[in-house]
């Protein structure tokens, strides 16, 4: 049975993983806020503990980032908990996700995007809302002819393996394949699901945890996945299967705090104040967090309905019926991906929830006893944008609760809305 790989805490474990898998190229890798990758391959005889501790210089590059400098270098610093064996590589290949600091100050980038996520951990610590929020995501994947890829697997597909090389591939085919390689560099996939109306749909569930370590979670799977398909619903809009149902990633979200979760209480369906008023923090700003994740608005014409509610699947906002384990109890939410980036998405989760928590914010009435002629109406001005398409302008109005703690910098949020209100 294929073991998945622990998970190295310090550069030493990197080092010895590297001897255990014969590696031979180590890529460091860092993101822009869209979702773009970009980084450095370096030879595994370059890889030592200075560069974890002290970073490599990374050349001027237009990385995407969205706050501008007097001066383009960087110095990029790996994470030794990030490391994952690229089982598709034809020559053993180890990748590190890497966080950005200034080669003269030292000090971290204000708009580094994993930065961001981490500082959000801090901040939610911090304030006490909750000791982590956990978070899983599903994903939408559209199978195409070309996902057979001959690179290193235990054993090369058959066209029968991967539904034929011919016309369309079966999603349902490509399942074993995406579990095996997915256990294989460490990612915790709970499930894969395929569509029967749309055979060539494929499903991706991740199982929970902390938000920065569900980040880079997401983005191993997403990297994987693209090399094995050449549609990701998620990120590039509508599929060919259909046009008007691309929902983009689903995630579901739950707080922690003392270990014990403090999503279950006697509120509507089985929620806890504290989990409402998260509700209605993620209401509130949900807008303006989308415009970080698809600042053109949703793809298709299936826009899901503004509220929240536990019998509407077409709410943006869902809570999953849960068994009797209080883990059970999540928050669903269904975003549009066209920018993803996991980290500055679940950053600006956390910042939702942390703000809907301590000022109590409302989340008002769920979607089947809401009265949408009703002046007084909770975030009726979210609704409004929401309907309306106008992300950016809400993110334009509506980014203070993002840099509170210095999470994010108000020079680049306010670089973001700038490029898109041009675009």
């Amino acid at each position: 049975m294929m073991q998945r790989l622990p998970k190295p805490r310090t550069s030493q474990d990197v080092l010895v993983l590297c001897r255990e898998h014969d590696v031979q190229i180590v890529d460091l890798r860092f993101t822009s806020w869209s979702g773009d990758m970009y980084g450095v391959s370096i030879p595994i005889s370059a890889l030592d503990k200075q560069v974890f501790e002290r970073g490599l210089r990374c050349a001027p590059s237009d990385d995407g980032l969205p706050d501008a400098r007097p001066y383009p270098d960087r110095l990029i610093l790996p994470q030794p908990d990030t490391v994952w064996i690229d089982p598709l590589a034809e020559i053993s290949t180890a990748v590190l996700f890497c966080e950005l600091q200034d080669p003269i100050t030292g000090e971290e980038f204000d708009d580094d995007p994993r930065a961001i996520a981490r500082r959000a951990q801090a901040y939610l610590e911090h304030c006490r809302v909750a000791d982590q929020l956990n978070i899983a995501t599903e994903s939408e994947w559209w199978a195409s002819h070309c996902a057979q890829s001959q690179h290193a697997a235990s054993v090369a597909p058959s066209k029968e393996a991967v539904g034929g090389l011919q016309g369309k591939i079966d999603g349902r085919r490509m399942i074993p394949r995406v579990l095996h390689l997915t256990q294989r560099c460490g990612i915790p996939v709970t499930r894969c699901t395929w569509d029967g109306r749309h055979p060539q749909r494929l499903r991706v569930e991740l199982a929970a945890s902390p938000h920065l370590t569900a980040a880079d979670h997401a983005l191993t799977l997403f990297d994987l996945m693209k090399s094995l398909t050449t549609r990701p619903t998620g990120l590039d809009g509508a599929s060919e299967a259909s046009q008007d149902s691309a929902r983009g990633v689903t995630i579901r979200l739950a707080g922690e705090k003392a270990d014990r979760s403090w999503m279950t209480g006697s509120g509507y369906a089985g929620l806890s104040d504290v989990a409402l008023h998260a509700i209605g923090g993620l209401l509130r700003h949900l807008p303006a967090i989308m415009a970080l994740s698809s600042p053109t608005g949703w793809p298709g014409t299936e826009r899901p309905r503004w509220g929240y509610s536990q019998s509407d699947s077409r709410a943006v906002c869902r809570i999953p019926a849960g068994g009797t384990d209080p883990h059970d109890r999540s928050i669903e939410l269904r975003l549009a991906c066209q920018q993803f980036n996991p980290y500055v998405l679940y950053a600006a989760l956390v910042m939702a929830v942390i703000d809907g928590v301590q000022n109590k914010i409302s989340a008002g009435a769920p979607l089947e006893h809401l009265d949408p002629s009703a002046a007084d109406t909770p975030h009726r001005a979210a609704a409004q944008q929401w309907e309306q398409g106008d992300l950016v302008g809400a993110l334009d109005s509506d980014y203070e609760f993002l840099v509170r703690g210095d999470v994010f910098s108000e020079t680049s949020l306010r670089a973001w809305v700038g490029r898109w209100r041009t675009t």
